[in-house]
């Protein structure tokens, strides 16, 4: 006897004979199978055959017969799945999507040496500046060193957290490293080499807030009245008293300074940020520049590498035979005929902002002066300084220079 229940499941009574000759009366159900085909299914009890059948019933109704086709042991397997996914707040849909994407970037990515060359070469293309790729690439070098064999899609959020924290840096540099990092997975996961989230789930570190380095007006009086060198004096005021960074006073020419208008232009393409902005002249700086200013020429005579600014050491032959050298040699022998033991990272720009900052009291005028914003002025660029020493540092002039240097010997004998 057949019975259809639909126009996909039969039912049938049947006898089946068993080993010994004996024959057994079963019921067989028939259910399509998902591309074509049926699946056969055989039940001793006619209760637990309309059981079954009640249930494909239900499935092929609710998902068709691709349904009708999952084995017992997929079921139990998809079950298992689902209940350890539910745990975490997701869906056996959700996991299967982020492994098929996982598996798409594995297939296309590419090795790590390979991401840091493109993205390279994409930040050139963008016009980012010299000081920035160079940077870039020696930090992103290493990350590559680090991972000589591994495609992109293969590193881990725990392998980059890994490599950060072997790093041995401070904070800040390794916040810097972190961000680069970012950078490039960013970059990587708009062409599916990866997953953008894998480089930005890693963990910033906390910089401990540190008192930035800043000369005392003393002892800027004392090195600009040893400077003897144009360049060098210009280098000097500039940087203290315009607060501009090293590599903009590399790239300033006399043509940027506007003496008459009282502004030094810092042009787009010679800003690390890559923003123009007018600094204003002060007053004691445009009497530092008014007998050494020219009317066309860089400012610097020869090539300022700002890694040079520290000097390794504080020989040369600056006023002893006439010879100019380099930059550096002249630069190390003036801070040692000054009388400063050291020339800490940024302290003629540590040294402007704190001062300036100091004499308005408008940490958004200071910030914009100095091209950047009021958090990272806070954050890097001041330390707390006087009323009364502000005033001091602004008024060294070529007239006052000597007298406050003068001050300063006394105060220290």
């Amino acid at each position: 006897m057949i019975t259809t229940i639909s126009s996909k499941i039969t039912k049938k009574k049947t006898k089946v004979k068993r080993p010994g000759g004996k024959k057994v009366i079963y019921w067989r159900v028939i259910t399509p199978k998902a591309g074509g085909g049926r699946k056969r299914r055989f039940f001793a009890d006619e209760t637990d055959a309309d059981t079954y059948i009640e249930q494909q019933s239900v499935q092929l109704a609710n998902f068709g017969t691709a349904a009708l086709s999952i084995s017992e042991k997929l079921r139990v397997e998809a079950i298992s799945c689902e209940e350890r996914l539910r745990a975490n707040g997701a869906t056996l849909t959700q996991s299967t999507d982020f492994y098929l994407a996982h598996l798409e970037a594995t297939i296309k990515s590419v090795s790590v040496t390979d991401a840091v060359a493109a993205v390279l070469k994409a930040k050139e293309g963008a016009g980012m500046s010299d000081l920035y790729l160079r940077d870039l690439k020696w930090r992103l070098g290493r990350l590559s060193q680090a991972f000589p064999d591994k495609r992109l899609a293969e590193i881990s959020t725990d392998d980059i957290q890994g490599f950060l924290d072997g790093l041995g840096v401070g904070a800040v540099t390794r916040n810097t490293f972190r961000r680069d990092i970012r950078t490039l997975w960013g970059y990587a996961a708009k062409r599916n080499w990866a997953r953008k989230e894998v480089a930005a789930n890693t963990e910033a570190a906390k910089p401990t807030q540190k008192k930035p380095d800043i000369f005392t007006p003393h002892q800027v009086a004392a090195l600009l009245s040893t400077d003897q060198d144009d360049d060098l004096l210009a280098f000097h005021t500039i940087g203290l008293f315009a607060g501009l960074r090293v590599s903009e006073i590399n790239r300033l020419s006399w043509d940027d300074v506007d003496l008459t208008g009282g502004f030094i232009h810092v042009s787009a393409a010679n800003s690390k940020t890559r923003t123009r902005r007018l600094v204003p002249i002060q007053a004691n700086l445009k009497a530092w520049l008014e007998p050494i200013a020219k009317t066309k020429g860089q400012i610097i005579n020869g090539t300022v590498n700002p890694k040079t600014v520290r000097p390794r050491s504080a020989g040369g032959t600056f006023g002893k035979t006439g010879e100019p050298g380099t930059f550096r040699r002249r630069h190390a022998a003036v801070i040692k005929a000054a009388g400063l033991t050291k020339w800490p990272v940024n302290v003629m720009r540590h040294s402007f902002v704190s001062y300036r900052l100091a004499e308005t009291q408008d940490a958004g005028k200071t910030a914009l002066e100095s091209g950047h914003d009021q958090a990272i002025l806070f954050a890097h660029y001041r330390e707390l300084v006087k009323p009364q020493a502000a005033k001091l540092y602004w008024s060294i002039s070529p007239s006052l220079a000597e007298n406050i240097e003068s001050i300063g010997k006394a105060k220290a004998a």
